[in-house]
Formats: C-alpha cells, sequence, structure tokens
C-alpha cells in the first residue's frame, strides 16, 4: 500500500527531527506528536502510545505538546469504558493520576482536573 510506505516514509523523516541535536525541543516535540498520529492512522497504537509518553518524558518544558500528549493518553485508557459510566472513569481517572504523579507529573495532572464530574461527558 503505497499510503502506508508514505507514512512510514513520514516516520523516518520526523524521527530524524526528534532525534537531530539541532532541532529545538518544541520541534521536537511536535515531531514525536506527529509520529504517534501516523501510527495510530497505520494501525500501531501501542508505538503510538511510545511516542506519547517519550514526548511526556523528555519534553517536559514543552506544554504545548506535553498537554496533548497526555490528552491523547487517557482518551486511550478511557476508551474501554463505558460512556454514560462516569463513576468508572472517574476511578480510572484517579488511579492513572496515582501511577503517574512521580515519573509524569503532567500525566497526573490532567487525570485529576479531568477526574472531577463536571470534566467528564454527560
Amino acid at each position: 500500500n503505497t499510503g502506508t510506505e508514505a507514512m512510514t516514509r513520514a516516520i523516518g523523516c520526523l524521527d530524524r527531527i526528534a532525534e537531530s541535536p539541532a532541532a529545538q525541543d518544541d520541534q521536537k516535540a511536535r515531531a514525536l506528536f506527529l509520529s504517534a498520529e501516523i501510527y495510530d492512522k497505520i494501525g500501531i497504537p501501542g508505538q503510538a502510545s511510545v511516542m506519547l509518553r517519550r514526548i511526556i518524558s523528555h519534553y517536559p518544558g514543552e506544554q504545548r505538546w506535553t498537554g496533548r500528549a497526555a490528552d491523547r493518553i487517557i482518551d486511550r485508557l478511557l476508551a474501554n469504558l463505558a460512556a454514560d459510566d462516569s463513576a468508572a472513569k472517574t476511578r480510572r481517572l484517579q488511579e492513572i493520576a496515582r501511577q503517574n504523579r512521580n515519573d509524569a507529573p503532567i500525566l497526573a495532572m490532567s487525570a485529576h482536573e479531568n477526574s472531577h464530574p463536571a470534566a467528564l461527558p454527560q
């Protein structure tokens, strides 16, 4: 499939940006985020998750990208819960916040902020 081949080549280009000493952190974080989107599109969500986690761990100062990465990770972790089960979502968000408090504070903070009933979609 030429579409998949083109996306794979794009990932290669984005990887070079993410690894380039000359690239700024904002550019590296954005490259990783775009790679994650492509991995999702070509059906490799596990690798997309790796890219999103990498943004959070390597570029904590890039709030635009770490925030977006945290939101995507949380969406993935809530995806298997029933849409109308806000209690289960709140419990899962609290668990995510606890588990990531030390290693990924932006993810913990985002989960905590989303765990309040007003933040959950009805």
